[in-house]
């Protein structure tokens, strides 16, 4: 358990939040750019597609450019290096992670989608018990 302990203190170090910028390894940098790049080209190109099918063309291309990284002393997990250490993809700075994509383009618009209705957290930040979140709503935040 040490060895586990100590390759996952190794590995998120470098995905802290406050120095990601600079210690983001270079492989991890040029996927998120492919990603981000690649979804702002895919949403121009199809501006009227539904917000459900983008959240799979995201997925899709995470999927397709991330750099797993698998740890030797746990069978069963891995990283995708698609977020800081801190948090599972909420829009927070220094700058955008690739599965808060969505969210930094359309969150000012979730309120206005007829979806909205069914879910909880509009301002992506509460939560209602019985009430999906936004993000993880039909809306496909």
């Amino acid at each position: 358990m040490d060895k586990l302990k100590q390759e996952l203190r190794d590995y998120y170090i470098n995905f802290r939040r406050e120095t990601m910028e600079e210690t983001l390894p270079e492989p991890d940098r040029q996927a998120r750019t492919m990603i981000l790049t690649g979804m702002d080209r895919f949403l121009k190109d199809n501006p009227e597609i539904h917000p459900s099918l983008l959240k799979a063309r995201l997925h899709e291309m995470i999927a397709e450019n991330f750099v797993p990284q698998i740890f030797p002393h746990s069978p069963f997990f891995y990283e995708t290096g698609m977020r800081a250490a801190e948090f599972w993809g909420i829009p927070m700075q220094p700058f955008i992670q690739p599965a808060s994509w969505m969210s930094s383009r359309f969150g000012n618009l979730a309120g206005e989608m007829p979806e909205a209705k069914f879910c909880s957290n509009i301002s992506l930040h509460s939560h209602k018990p019985g009430l999906p979140p936004l993000w993880a709503g039909p809306l496909g935040f």
